[in-house]
């Protein structure tokens, strides 16, 4: 998931070790320095091979890679990284491995609502409007 358009907004390694810490604290984050291929990553262990998820912080600090055998554990992972990001920025959900779709996400879109149109092939619906 990653910002359309150019921002000053960035994650460190650190924030990013902290906050998936809190959010899934058996989770093992290893963060690489600033010319590194990837920023962070976080493997956060399921209940079994299949639902383990990877988590890539970009370089860039402000996109994210999921990689989860299941679209309702990526869309959850993308639901917690939307509300990471500050609130004026936009963030988009491109899926699949051919990058065939995309929508925008906004701070209050649930997961459920990301699967369900990840599913359908329409955007998440916006609450409050």
């Amino acid at each position: 998931m990653s910002p359309p358009e150019p921002v000053t907004w960035s994650m460190t390694a650190e924030e990013f070790a902290d906050r998936i810490g809190r959010r899934w604290p058996e989770a093992g984050v290893r963060g690489w320095g600033d010319e590194a291929h990837l920023r962070a990553t976080a493997w956060i262990p399921g209940a079994d091979s299949w639902s383990d998820v990877l988590i890539e912080l970009h370089p860039n600090g402000y996109a994210v890679g999921i990689d989860a055998r299941t679209y309702d554990a990526a869309a959850e992972v993308a639901a917690w990284w939307r509300r990471q990001v500050p609130p004026d920025i936009s963030v988009l959900w491109l899926y699949d491995r051919g990058f065939a779709g995309y929508s925008e996400v906004w701070p209050d879109t649930a997961a459920a609502d990301i699967f369900s149109a990840g599913s359908s092939g329409r955007p998440p619906s916006r609450h409050g409007s």
